[in-house]
């Protein structure tokens, strides 16, 4: 599966085509674990952790993928302040999300990620929307409330999940940004140099912000699955996540993948309801539906 490989996405069913979907199912379950994780660890010592295990996983993989890469001087102010607001500021609001709200609810709000993009290429005049693009982020906001709103007895405005919900949605945001702005960059360097660069620009804020937990944590407590949890987003959620994604969209097309990205809040939404026994009331099962048909209209649109 290399990146180097002819940009035309392929019409049939491949290998690349079942690399996404173990990634996207990797992404679901790594929800679960992550919220189990730091009900052991606390969040942003754990986070700092793993994100800074990932980015130098990522900048292994780059120099050997790219060794001749290089990063023009005039670039660099750039790169630091989309790695910041990319990576920095979606980690930050993400593992709050993930400890103050449930694992499927953060799978949920990652997901209308495409939402957010539309609408900020649409304010910056970079993109128009559809009649079919504006339903689908009006179907996506009524997901979002049904879903934010959705207790176990019906709708109840402002319940204990909300603050994580809201840290989740802006962590969508944060995404969003990160990515509409990137679209300068990548067109002058590869997905895996400009992502390996933005990673360890936003890494050490994510590490700083860890170090406080991390002075406090007695590590010989930490059980294994705990430490097995670390290594596995490391690796798997964001490393190798990302080099699988890259060649998706390179080998198969944009489109292809993201609709695939639509299962991992759906694998999230099943395994936290098994094994962390999250409540799973009809209006939030209903809401992740709208929210999903929202997404995927807007991306067609």
């Amino acid at each position: 599966m290399s990146l180097n490989e002819p940009a035309r996405p392929a019409a049939r069913f491949s290998t690349v085509d079942l690399w996404v979907i173990f990634l996207v199912s990797v992404w679901g379950v790594n929800y679960v674990l992550l919220k189990a994780a730091t009900s052991e660890m606390a969040a942003l010592g754990f986070n700092g952790l793993r994100f800074t295990l990932g980015t130098l996983i990522m900048i292994v993989v780059w120099r050997l993928a790219e060794p001749q890469a290089r990063i023009r001087r005039r670039d660099l102010p750039k790169l630091l302040a989309l790695g910041i607001v990319g990576n920095t500021g979606y980690q930050l609001f993400f593992i709050f999300a993930i400890r103050y709200t449930t694992a499927s609810n953060v799978a949920l709000m990652v997901a209308t990620g495409p939402i957010w993009i539309a609408l900020l290429s649409w304010a910056l005049r970079l993109d128009r929307l559809t009649p079919r693009a504006w339903l689908g982020i009006a179907l996506s906001f009524a997901g979002l409330f049904t879903i934010i709103n959705a207790g176990s007895n019906g709708v109840t405005i402002g319940g204990d999940t909300l603050g994580g919900d809201l840290m989740a949605v802006g962590g969508a945001i944060a995404w969003a940004v990160y990515t509409v702005l990137s679209r300068p960059l990548l067109a002058r360097y590869s997905s895996i140099t400009y992502t390996t660069w933005t990673m360890a620009a936003g890494a050490p804020v994510v590490l700083l912000a860890g170090v406080p937990d991390l002075l406090q944590t007695n590590f010989a407590a930490i059980s294994w699955p705990t430490w097995g949890t670390l290594v596995f987003s490391a690796t798997l959620a964001i490393s190798l996540g990302y080099v699988i994604w890259n060649a998706g969209v390179h080998r198969i097309g944009q489109a292809r993948t993201a609709t695939y990205g639509n299962l991992s809040p759906i694998i999230a939404l099943v395994i936290s309801a098994v094994f962390l026994a999250e409540p799973l009331p009809l209006l939030k099962v209903l809401g992740a539906g709208i929210v999903l048909a929202g997404v995927t209209l807007t991306r067609r649109g």
